[in-house]
């Protein structure tokens, strides 16, 4: 087997057919969370003409966006122009990138096995990013189309890691590592470790002192300069992290009130690593919506008495010359680095997610490859070891995907497994109510109106809006419209409530041919355009509400703007009935 092995092209075949297998049944998988919004109720966006200025932002005076991730616009428009809106075509793209990521992670294992110089190179390397192929921690980065952030990142740094390693003996190859970097930097945030992974594996595998290396460090510097450049002229480069002295806050007077709040901060990080570190370790326990981070006192003991081994580990090793073990545990904790932000700086919709570790994953499966090879005595101990690693990290893949197939089977589980956000129930209403199973829905949905009465208003204005809804379509105008009243109350800022209540007064004008019904729709919708401009869907309202009073100017300018906006293929038809019809 191991001669087998030694022929890369083999290997590399074989990598990429194990890694796209494994994930066949995500193909069939409907479109969940995030895509829903972004992909299939928003395609009509996706088009070629938007990618230059997606990749060169023009300046705003409203830098509110929180994302700049070009590389991942080009990829859905792309997908859109190839498949359509099928999610068939979008799951494919995220398959098949991630198979070639398996594939550099190959190639970059084997050349960092050479520069340590350690032995069996290609079976370690082989082992390693097997592992990495069907690590289950990726599911969530594969299965869902948005995930795939992580997985462009993820190969644009393995290409640009390759290519520094390459430019050792022949500089010119410095440039396309620092496009690399450049592609994955514009693909997820993540990516801005890459010099301090490239600064390791120079001073461990002793190539920090060769020529042109200070050119090298220069050009990815520039790269992440030019970087921060483009997203800050639209999008927020560095988040404020929340403390005495945000927004709304009063200020911070006491030095022993900051000198807490830094303490706070430490704590969260330090129970952040271990939440990662414990699923690097143990990858079979599973959740899409984890609500907050374990921070209690004991976590945060165990995770620094963790870290502290781990860099005791890593001292050790690399004072033993096995640079390996040294480059691989300082690869985790770097890389760490963009998730414990997360977690502190609280940007995400959740503090904590299992797609951030496919990054960091690299370093572990790197190390786990080769120890499982070389610490075992003898070759079919080695051999058993391994074949237990890959058949657990192949089941509980292949088994996780099926949560991810859609909305419902996504958002039960999570249900269960966060049972105290109202997220999660709120979400999961959602889907059922998509469903038409509207007993269940209306459960889950109530369930989450009661718990976000513990905290966010417009949590409890969701809930309460889509029980509305649910009320609508039971065609129960009465009760539809008490549940907006509740939403309104809980939240007087959200446009979707104006909405909901506007739509419910055009119904019953359809009931009762009641002018003032008529009139109250229309005031209700227009308060919902003037909390959110760019809402399609209330100038689509607004239109057919003109189109009802008989004002066609109005209803025409209206059903325009809706169209401008963008709505999806069903709802411009509507749109543009009423433009030629009046």
């Amino acid at each position: 087997m191991c001669r087998i092995i030694e022929n890369r092209t083999f290997s590399i075949l074989l990598i990429f057919i194990i890694s796209f297998c494994v994930y066949i049944p995500s193909l069939c998988s409907e479109f969940v969370w995030d895509d829903v919004i972004t992909i299939e109720r928003s395609s009509f966006a996706f088009s070629s003409s938007g990618i230059k200025d997606i990749l060169i932002p023009p300046v705003q005076g409203d830098k509110s966006a929180l994302y700049y991730r070009p590389v991942i616009y080009a990829s859905m428009v792309l997908d859109k122009a190839l498949w359509g809106v099928s999610p068939f075509g979008f799951h494919l793209t995220n398959a098949f990138i991630n198979s070639l990521t398996s594939v550099f992670f190959y190639i970059f294992a084997i050349m960092t096995l050479t520069a340590f110089r350690r032995e069996n190179a290609a079976p370690a390397a082989f082992l390693s990013a097997l592992l990495f192929s069907l690590f289950p921690m990726h599911t969530e980065s594969v299965s869902w189309v948005s995930g795939r952030t992580d997985i462009f990142c993820g190969m644009f740094l393995l290409l640009g890691l390759i290519f520094h390693t390459m430019s050792a003996e022949r500089k010119l190859y410095a440039l396309p590592a620092g496009l690399m970097f450049f592609l994955s930097l514009l693909s997820k945030e993540s990516a801005a470790v890459f010099p301090v992974l490239v600064l390791a594996f120079d001073l461990l595998s002793r190539r920090i002192g060769r020529g042109g290396n200070l050119t090298r460090y220069i050009l990815y510097i520039s790269v992440l300069g030019l970087y921060i450049y483009l997203k800050s002229r639209a999008f927020v480069v560095i988040p404020d992290v929340p403390g005495p002295d945000s927004p709304g806050q009063a200020p911070a007077a006491e030095p022993a009130i900051r000198t807490a709040d830094y303490l706070g901060d430490l704590k969260l990080i330090a129970a952040a690593y271990l939440f990662y570190l414990k699923k690097l370790a143990f990858p079979f326990y599973f959740n899409s919506y984890i609500a907050s981070v374990p921070a209690g006192a004991l976590n945060v003991i165990i995770s620094s008495l963790v870290l502290a081994v781990l860099a005791a580990v890593a001292i050790a090793s690399r004072l033993k010359k096995e640079y390996l073990g040294a480059f691989s545990i300082l690869w985790v904790i770097v890389a760490l680095i963009p998730a414990a932000a997360v977690a502190l700086m609280k940007i995400a919709s959740t503090p904590l997610a299992e797609r951030y570790l496919y990054i960091p994953s690299i370093g572990y499966c790197l190390l786990l490859g080769y120890g499982i090879l070389s610490l075992s005595r003898r070759r079919n101990q080695a051999l058993f070891l391994a074949l237990i690693c890959v058949a657990l990290f192949a089941f509980f893949t292949f088994t996780r995907q099926q949560v991810w197939n859609d909305r419902v089977s996504l958002w039960r589980d999570a249900s269960v497994k966060s049972p105290e956000s109202p997220v999660t129930h709120i979400n999961y209403g959602m889907a059922l109510l998509d469903s038409g199973r509207y007993e269940h829905a209306l459960n889950e949905l109530q369930l989450g109106y009661n718990l976000g009465s513990r905290g966010d208003g417009t949590l409890k204005a969701l809930a309460a809006n889509n029980i509305g809804v649910l009320y609508i379509d039971s065609e129960d105008l009465a009760n539809a419209r008490l549940w907006f009243e509740k939403a309104y109350n809980a939240d007087h800022g959200y446009y979707k409530t104006y909405y909901h209540m506007g739509l419910v007064n055009y119904l019953g004008w359809l009931l009762d041919d009641s002018a003032y019904s008529l009139n109250h729709a229309k005031v209700c919708v227009q308060k919902s355009i003037k909390i959110k401009s760019d809402y399609a869907m209330g100038y689509l309202m607004l239109s057919k509400i003109y189109d009802a009073i008989g004002n066609a100017v109005f209803a025409c300018q209206s059903a325009g703007l809706a169209l401008e906006y963008g709505l999806n293929d069903s709802l411009a038809s509507h749109a543009r009935d009423i433009i030629e019809k009046n």
